[in-house]
């Protein structure tokens, strides 16, 4: 069974993680993938499920979607040991990106996100007060 995958500089079609239910680690640093757009309820929905790993640096991604912070806390609840690594993203700082700047602000789910200490608003489209700055500095529940 496939359970380490490299993808880099190649992207995986969306139910890529149906097909490979062992996985335990997947790199998909360095493509152009806007959006976190895999279909993870595979493995949501497999009691089996071993990812422990998924990294998504220098990429292109601009927010991460309220269902998909769902999504990554049902994840880690079930396996301790899963992190995300998102650095080197064109994070858009604006109301869109609020559920994933709050779940990275939680002490129960911070660790989720490996890197969290370095994912910077970058996107030329953010709010102008957060361009440059720390996700988790960002201050947009205010």
């Amino acid at each position: 069974f496939l359970q380490q995958f490299n993808a880099r500089s190649n992207k995986p079609n969306e139910d890529f993680f149906c097909l490979v239910p062992k996985l335990t680690h997947l790199n998909l640093a360095n493509n152009f993938i806007r959006e976190f757009d895999f279909n993870i309820d595979c493995i949501i929905n497999n009691k089996h499920f071993n990812l422990t790993k998924i990294d998504f640096e220098f990429n292109k991604i601009e927010t991460i979607s309220s269902s998909l912070v769902e999504k990554l806390k049902i994840i880690k609840a079930r396996v301790s040991s899963f992190h995300i690594q998102l650095a080197n993203n064109n994070f858009k700082c604006d109301c869109s990106l609020i559920s994933f700047y709050l779940f990275l602000r939680d002490d129960q789910t911070k660790r989720v996100v490996s890197d969290r200490m370095a994912l910077y608003c970058k996107h030329e489209d953010s709010l102008h007060v957060t361009l440059n700055k720390l996700i988790i500095d960002s201050e947009l529940d205010r």
